[in-house]
């Protein structure tokens, strides 16, 4: 379960999630997003629970849905019981609900809408959480390094011999093999 951002977003936000998600992961950074990251057959808020615990960074992805959503606010309240660091991505101008106040009032708020032109800044600010240099661009996978070839050695150089016609290598036989005949 290697990611580094959680990605918080009432289900209605779907769009506007994904389409940060792509950014964000575009960007180098690992996202676990739900239900994309929902195992089959498995407990729903066992696997968002786990999702949560093992970020680096919670970001939440702030609207006029999410703010009334009863997942999203148990979604916040297990990023601060794991002390993750909280990022609130506001795609909508709307004021947050008493419930939400108590854990983000205090927290420095990103304002966007979802529009990839508008997610450099959520990128830059989370790749400098996880302490990677927003200013050098992602690391493309390196191209794979060519494999020698080993070409066969040539095929030895056959001469019959005169006396029976049986083929001998002369840079190794001094003999032929079959009638002894020096060659």
């Amino acid at each position: 379960m290697a990611h580094d951002v959680f990605i918080s977003h009432s289900s209605k936000d779907k769009q506007a999630a994904d389409a940060i998600c792509h950014a964000l992961e575009k960007s180098g950074v690992k996202c676990w997003i739900a239900p994309r990251d929902v195992s089959p057959g498995s407990e729903y808020a066992e696997e968002l629970t786990k999702g949560i615990k093992y970020c680096k960074i919670f970001l939440l992805v702030f609207s006029k849905e999410s703010n009334v959503s009863k997942p999203v606010s148990r979604e916040i309240e297990s990023a601060f019981r794991y002390e993750k660091t909280v990022l609130p991505f506001r795609i909508e101008d709307v004021e947050m609900r008493e419930s939400l106040e108590y854990y983000l009032s205090n927290l420095h708020w990103l304002d966007a809408f979802p529009d990839d032109k508008e997610f450099d800044a959520l990128i830059k600010a989370i790749r400098n959480v996880l302490g990677v240099d927003s200013m050098l661009p992602v690391q493309e996978a390196a191209p794979p390094v060519p494999v020698p070839v080993q070409t066969p050695p040539p095929a030895p150089v056959k001469i019959f011999c005169t006396s029976c016609g049986t083929a001998y290598n002369p840079a190794e036989d001094l003999f032929c093999m079959e009638c002894g005949v020096k060659l």
